[in-house]
């Protein structure tokens, strides 16, 4: 349920959104990793800046790309942001232009079955990654937005096994 009312999403799969949040407070969202994610009508095609957090608790085993949450389109145009785990087993944060199949991305700390603060902020220049508050990097980018709807959970174009999530997120938040 979206705090502001605009963005609510759809669970697909068999999303369970009653389990304890973070720190024992509220409700937050357990995906299995085999077909569970929410997909909302989020649009973020006219940000030139932006943050993206969320709380996230992995469980050990993942797929090879699990999504945190993600608004891109590669492989097409290459495109977007995400949150998510390479098969080297980082979790990161990247935003794409849509001129190079390279994203460009920041690593970030976020042991597994613990609860991690993560967050995207990209300040029109500057993509800078950050857990438990603490800045993990930043480097210099261009974004062009992937004109997509936002899922979380899973890669939202992909659609394929490996981007599947298992674990918990809790309060997911998009600024502009």
């Amino acid at each position: 349920q979206d705090s502001i009312g605009s963005n609510h999403g759809s669970l697909v799969g068999g999303v369970d959104c009653n389990v304890v949040g973070v720190n024992g407070q509220g409700k937050a969202c357990k995906f299995d990793g085999v077909d569970d994610y929410i997909d909302t009508p989020h649009d973020s095609s006219t940000y030139t800046s932006f943050s993206i957090m969320a709380w996230i608790n992995p469980k050990t085993t993942q797929k090879s790309f699990p999504t945190i949450i993600g608004e891109a389109d590669y492989p097409t145009n290459v495109r977007g942001w995400t949150i998510r785990k390479d098969p080297a087993a980082n979790w990161h944060v990247r935003v794409q232009d849509g001129s190079t199949p390279t994203a460009n991305r920041v690593s970030l700390s976020s042991p597994d079955n613990s609860w991690t603060h993560v967050a995207l902020v990209f300040d029109g220049t500057n993509l800078e990654g950050f857990a438990n508050g603490n800045s993990e990097g930043i480097i210099s980018t261009n974004f062009n937005d992937a004109l997509v709807s936002t899922s979380i959970g899973r890669s939202n174009n992909l659609n394929i096994v490996d981007s599947y999530f298992n674990g918990t997120i809790d309060e997911v938040m998009i600024f502009n």
